[in-house]
């Protein structure tokens, strides 16, 4: 049976590679900051991948010449 979704190491395997945060830092910066913080960035986020959607949306219908950019992800909140 062909899986549709590629299996891989559970969230919680401590030596699962990480995708989004690549060093230790980086995701420390992330769990330092406030939850309104994150709102606020995730928001921006938010926004910007919105903008990007629309840009592909125009492209697709043919009225821009380039579609948008790939989406960013938006940070955890936890």
């Amino acid at each position: 049976m062909t899986r549709i979704i590629p299996s891989g190491p559970s969230l919680s395997d401590a030596t699962r590679r990480r995708i989004t945060h690549a060093t230790e830092e980086i995701t420390a910066f992330f769990r330092g900051l406030s939850l309104p913080e994150k709102l606020a960035i995730n928001f921006k986020i938010w926004n910007q991948n919105a903008a990007r959607s629309a840009k592909t949306s125009e492209y697709l219908m043919g009225s821009t010449p380039n579609p948008g950019s790939p989406c960013a992800s938006l940070i955890t909140i936890d």
